[in-house]
């Protein structure tokens, strides 16, 4: 009997090491996964903190696109209509004192708000009129300070609801219309503009329409480029059409909100 549980006990006692043993390995295996796993997230931070510098960087080039835009847009449609307003008072001022002077006193004011959106353009990237005006106000108002100033007659036929769009999508519109109307004036040497805005199955549909001179050849420029950039972030499409004077021809898919009071 004492043979018998020796012997019992040295194989019970087998048993616990060869289990043991099993249990080491076990453990030993999952230590070189748990290492493999911590290597791995290692390079997952490292590769996402790559990432993460080169969307930043990308955030930055995005801003300062934006900012470019904003900035080409304003300083372009001002410029343009202080160029036309000062060629009409070099032709009146002989025939119409009164008339010139009053001329150069719209185009002082508008100078002035040309650079007061500069500035803003600069801090807060949108359209002064746009914070302080509904999107069809804005327009006409731009209009209004455009026809002051140049010899062009513009039109604006907006069978569009009142309603208040997004913040970006009121951006594109105005900016498309602002940039369509200054490359008018200055390259087409358009009298004629007619803007027509329609809402088409939940789109926008916004045609922009001169008598300048056109062209055979549509070139890539800065300010149809420009354009191109606003619809495209709102998913829309435009088309351009110099063969009778000059047509900018968007349709944009519009997120329709509340409307205005």
């Amino acid at each position: 009997m004492v043979s018998l549980n020796m012997m019992m006990f040295i194989i019970y006692c087998v048993f616990v090491i060869q289990k043991q043993r099993g249990t080491i390995q076990e453990v030993n295996e999952l230590y070189e996964k748990l290492s493999q796993a911590n290597h791995e997230l290692q390079e997952a931070n490292v590769e996402l903190h790559k990432y993460a510098l080169m969307k930043e960087k990308m955030g930055e080039t995005k801003e300062r696109n934006r900012l470019a835009r904003e900035i080409h847009d304003t300083l372009g449609h001002t410029l343009t209509g202080i160029s036309a307003g000062l060629d009409a008072c070099i032709a009146t001022i002989d025939k119409a004192p009164d008339k010139t002077k009053q001329q150069l006193e719209t185009i002082s004011n508008v100078t002035r708000e040309g650079i007061q959106e500069v500035r803003r353009s600069v801090s807060e990237l949108r359209p002064d009129a746009l914070e302080r005006l509904s999107l069809e106000y804005a327009i006409r108002k731009m209009i209004k300070d455009t026809n002051s100033m140049t010899n062009a007659t513009i039109t604006f036929d907006c069978q569009v609801e009142h309603l208040k769009f997004d913040e970006d999508e009121e951006n594109a519109i105005y900016r498309v219309i602002q940039e369509s109307v200054t490359n008018a004036i200055r390259h087409g040497h358009a009298t004629e503009i007619a803007i027509v805005m329609v809402k088409n199955d939940g789109e926008i549909h916004l045609t922009i329409q001169d008598n300048g001179c056109g062209c055979g050849e549509i070139k890539p420029g800065f300010g149809t480029e420009h354009i191109k950039e606003r619809i495209r972030m709102l998913r829309g499409n435009v088309e351009f059409d110099g063969s009778d004077g000059f047509l900018v021809d968007a349709t944009i898919p519009i997120r329709w909100g509340e409307e205005y009071d």
